[in-house]
């Protein structure tokens, strides 16, 4: 797909038909922003030539023949991206990220989409965004209207935005009460019984429960808490998982999970920055990515059960026939279970280089052996 001027296609989140009806297109809302890898090696490049980087929504739908097409209505995703502050010079506090690179960001980021629990269902996202003064990045949810793809949407029906705090964090936890923390992005939602939760840390292990009128999220917690706020550990550890992060960098939230109810487990898909073996490559675009399959159980506390080995993501070629460049930032931000097929699929979306975004199909029979699951 592309974009005019200096804008790009990235993250897409694939969200699949309601129901299992193949006919119907699987939805994709990305984001495009004037922040990429496209012509220049590192995002403080990109902020120094520009000084306010910026992003918006996009939808399109996708074809029996994973061909993209940007669908109507265009001013549900306007109003969704209006939501949040897109004038950079109206933020009180411009970043200083080192290197003599002083910028603001300003729009929603990195979507993630998933059905609402609640009838009727529609789409809603995750969403990360800029305060107003720039001091920190913290998730949202938006409510998007129901629509008709055919028709659009009536001038009535707005988009609702609504700030996830989290409350009744244990003091003893391994990792930091996330109100402390100045950047939140890369929760993963999933619904379960009319239930909407998050996965908050793939390693260790959080899951929120969230309450979508208030915006409220409590850790679901694995070991409760005694009176005395002792517990032998309230966010367990997986050991695969806490191996891989040792070696490469923190584990990161990918792809929203995508409930397998055959085998009581969701699928999910993460992945890892090689930040411990290459912190210069860091915020560059050399720095690699791998990613990971993992399942986890479909009840609380939703342990994790299996995983994968780490993997990178097709190239697409470049211009001209060359041959594609080395993986490198990959970032994959939506799954689907396409069933059409004599054998079922797991459709992957994804960006390279934050410039593009596309699409990948591996066999959910070859996905489930990885991890450990017979078929």
């Amino acid at each position: 797909m592309r974009w005019p001027k200096n804008f790009s296609s990235f993250n897409p989140s694939l969200l699949p038909p309601l129901e299992s009806d193949n006919t119907d297109p699987h939805l994709v809302f990305f984001r495009v922003s004037n922040m990429n890898y496209c012509r220049h090696t590192s995002w403080k490049d990109r902020m120094r030539l520009q000084t306010h980087l910026r992003s918006y929504l996009a939808l399109a739908h996708v074809d029996a023949h994973d061909e993209w097409r940007l669908r109507s209505p265009a001013t549900v995703l306007r109003d969704a991206s209006s939501l949040f502050r897109l004038d950079g010079e109206a933020c009180a506090r411009y970043l200083q990220p080192g290197d003599g690179v002083t910028g603001t960001f300003s729009g929603p980021e990195d979507p993630r989409a998933f059905w609402s629990p609640s009838r009727p269902h529609v789409p809603w996202l995750f969403v990360s965004a800029w305060t107003d003064d720039c001091a920190r990045l913290r998730m949202h949810l938006v409510k998007l209207p129901g629509w008709r793809l055919d028709d659009g949407t009536s001038e009535q029906q707005r988009p609702q935005q609504l700030l996830l705090h989290v409350d009744d964090w244990p003091p003893m936890a391994p990792i930091a009460d996330p109100e402390s923390q100045p950047v939140q992005k890369n929760w993963l939602p999933f619904v379960l019984e009319g239930e909407l939760f998050a996965e908050y840390s793939i390693e260790p292990r959080v899951i929120l429960r969230i309450d979508p009128q208030t915006g409220r999220c409590v850790p679901a917690l694995a070991q409760p808490i005694s009176a005395a706020g002792v517990a032998a550990s309230p966010f367990p550890s997986f050991a695969p998982l806490a191996r891989v992060a040792a070696r490469l960098g923190p584990i990161s939230g990918g792809a929203a999970p995508l409930r397998l109810p055959t085998h009581h487990v969701y699928l999910g898909l993460g992945h890892a920055k090689a930040q411990q073996t290459m912190p210069q490559r860091l915020g560059t675009v050399h720095m690699e990515y791998k990613h990971f399959f993992y399942v986890f159980e479909d009840r609380p506390p939703f342990a994790i059960v299996g995983t994968s080995p780490l993997r990178t993501l097709p190239e697409p070629p470049r211009d001209g026939g060359a041959p594609p460049l080395p993986p490198t930032v990959q970032f994959a931000a939506g799954m689907a279970l396409d069933t059409a097929l004599d054998e079922e699929e797991i459709v992957i979306s994804y960006s390279t280089r934050d410039c593009s975004a596309l699409l990948t199909r591996v066999s959910l029979k070859s996905v489930l052996r990885e991890v450990g699951l017979d078929w």
